[in-house]
């Protein structure tokens, strides 16, 4: 891998190293990409191997799918640890691996294979037609004169695998009713080097009858309306009222919807539609669109619904469309109910909660002497100590550096947890105030802080995060941990864009965008501009 520019190379075999080679380490300044094209266009290149590296801020080893112009992401360094494997496959034919490196101490690198996949012909547009209750033909769409059909019903029973050299074919003694799946793709798909595509199943209903496309309902007063699509004019639909189980109504109908009237506005009710072309009962019957049709809630609801939320209670206020109702409220804790309170005010109260816990309260009165409309709030309790909020860091003078919160005077004290990204090890501060020094001289890179109250037992939900950046700097060099400050005015492009003065950037951490280059020695030279 060069030092720094763009190069490609087209083979099917091959292993990539850092500019260290296979014993040395990468260079302290590298920018560079390498395109892989394999010697087929339809193939696609397989990279494997591992890498040794920096942290993310300091070495960055990225693979695409594709070109150098490429922004799909195979493989990133970034939380994946220091060290580790490699295997990806491009999508798309080529891989494009980027390097940069901006670091004083560099690792022993990367040692990655290239290999190949084959990429097969694959069905598309997959389409069964049934033409008897036992037969049905397949067609689809797709580039090959050798393809492998697998079908089977479901539950498990017919299970068969027939081959075509068109893209069609015919099938039979299938059994009437039966759910069927079928998978098609070609002997390429078996061979070890293939790129393993999983074919798309496509479903049916043995049965020859017309199904609805779509289908829907509503209810207004005392009368059901049904509607729905038909797949061919003229089809005569069998149209049944239930409710509970129970047909209560039918209808036979060349038109495509249906009413019933004389229903009750205040329930539920399910309405069949299918097409009856076997003269059978309706428990043989097996293509069917289902309606679930439900009246709008006839119960007044209440209104300006507020809570007060503390650690051990809930308290629930509303309003009312009038004052004769009376309401019933449930507090419901993972589907279990916990408590239930009945009550003609407009207020209900629950002690005894367990602090930063889910629960769901559930209101509700009957109208209509059984009709009700649940309306369900979910809330969760607060931390039962003190949480530190707004963390900011305040400033950061030669590694010093002054971490401040809002004050909250109720709590007993706050634990500072902090760590480096990539390290494990874990550094433990601790304060009477809304406020830490952090003496963090000699450290550099993503700093991960935690600030705890004394009496969370590390709850991670009761605790406050932050995030910052430490970068070395030599005397007038601009600070990197606030880009936001007004205070940075410097005007100079990234790392990799060096030409781009639009000024500091800030696209995170994580982005190569938001990162300068900082020379130390005066004599150092830039690599891609040699200035």
């Amino acid at each position: 891998m060069p030092i720094s520019g763009n190069v490609s190379h087209t083979t099917n075999t091959g292993t990539i190293y850092d500019d260290g080679g296979i014993a040395g380490n990468y260079s302290t300044r590298v920018n560079a990409k390498m395109t892989i094209y394999p010697t087929n266009p339809s193939s696609r290149i397989k990279i494997s191997g591992t890498y040794d590296l920096e942290e993310y801020y300091k070495t960055k080893l990225i693979i695409y799918s594709g070109d150098a112009s490429s922004t799909t992401i195979l493989f990133s360094n970034i939380n994946q640890g220091t060290s580790g494997a490699i295997n990806v496959t491009s999508s798309s034919g080529p891989v494009t691996i980027y390097f940069f490196v901006d670091s004083d101490n560099p690792s022993s690198g990367f040692e990655l294979n290239i290999s190949i996949c084959d990429v097969c012909p694959f069905a598309t547009s997959i389409a069964p037609n049934v033409l008897t209750d036992t037969t049905t033909s397949l067609s689809w769409s797709g580039n090959s004169d050798s393809w492998l059909i697998h079908y089977f019903s479901i539950p498990a029973g017919q299970d068969t695998v027939i081959s075509s050299s068109s893209n069609s074919v015919f099938l039979s003694d299938l059994i009437h009713c039966n759910q069927y799946g079928v998978e098609i793709y070609t002997p390429c798909d078996t061979m070890p080097n293939s790129c393993n595509s999983t074919p798309t199943i496509t479903y049916w209903t043995q049965c020859i009858c017309a199904v609805p496309i779509t289908a829907g309902g509503i209810i207004s007063g005392d009368t059901l309306f049904a509607n729905w699509t038909s797949p061919n004019p003229n089809i005569e639909w069998t149209v049944l009222l239930t409710l509970n189980g129970t047909i209560l109504d039918s209808v036979i109908t060349t038109d495509i919807s249906a009413i019933f009237t004389g229903i009750n506005s205040t329930l539920c009710y399910v309405v069949y539609v299918y097409e009856n072309c076997h003269n059978v009962p309706f428990s043989e019957i097996c293509k069917l669109a289902n309606i679930v049709v439900c009246p709008p809630c006839p119960c007044p609801t209440a209104t300006n619904i507020g809570l007060i939320i503390n650690s051990d209670s809930l308290t629930v206020n509303w309003s009312e469309p009038d004052n004769n109702i009376e309401w019933i409220v449930d507090l419901y804790y993972q589907g279990v109910k916990l408590s239930t309170v009945v009550t003609n005010e407009t207020t209900a109260t629950f002690h005894d909660l367990e602090p930063n816990t889910d629960y769901e309260v559930i209101m509700y009165y009957y109208c209509l002497d059984s009709a009700f409309c649940p309306y369900s709030i979910p809330i969760r309790t607060p931390c039962d100590c003190p949480m530190a909020q707004d963390a900011q860091v305040l400033s950061i003078d030669d590694g010093i550096v002054i971490i401040e919160w809002e004050n909250n005077p109720n709590s007993p004290g706050w634990i500072v947890e902090w760590k480096i990204e990539g390290n494990p090890t874990i550094h433990y501060d601790t304060t009477f105030t809304n406020s830490i020094q952090l003496d963090l001289r000699g450290i550099n890179g993503q700093i991960h802080l935690t600030i705890h109250s004394y009496c969370d037992n590390f709850e991670p939900t009761c605790a406050e995060y932050l995030n910052f950046i430490l970068i070395e700097t030599v005397g007038n060099c601009f600070d990197f941990t606030n880009l936001e400050s007004p205070s940075v005015n410097a005007k100079f492009g990234t790392y990799e864009y060096p030409y781009v003065f639009t000024g500091l950037i800030n696209y995170g951490y994580q982005s190569i965008n938001s990162r300068h280059t900082v020379h130390f020695d005066t004599t150092e030279r830039d690599v891609r501009t040699n200035n």
